[in-house]
């Protein structure tokens, strides 16, 4: 199972599946340089599709990490387009 901790510091599954851990993802989100989020999708038929986001940012564990959203990009096809509020709903939704 994985923990609270394992999410805070990461993980690795195999050796092509690593979650960097939230704590890395929110010091070097919030260091003043903007990132930009890419989500690579794969269907089980094999077709892929991207979401992307400028200027994303994670906060610290004392606001267990909430996740923050710029912008969805035109050439994102994953036809995920969310306002702030749903990012909060769909990260909460996607933890075990």
């Amino acid at each position: 199972m994985t923990t609270w901790e394992d999410y805070r510091n990461g993980f690795a599954i195999s050796s092509t599946e690593l979650w960097l851990g939230n704590e890395h993802v929110h010091v070097m989100t919030t260091a003043g340089k903007t990132y930009t989020l890419r989500i690579e999708l794969t269907s089980y038929d094999g077709e892929r599709r991207i979401a992307e986001y400028e200027d994303f940012e994670l906060d610290s564990e004392m606001n267990n990490y909430r996740l923050h959203l710029g912008g969805y990009m035109e050439r994102s096809d994953a036809g995920y387009k969310t306002e702030p509020k749903d990012a909060q709903s769909f990260l909460y939704a996607a933890l075990p």
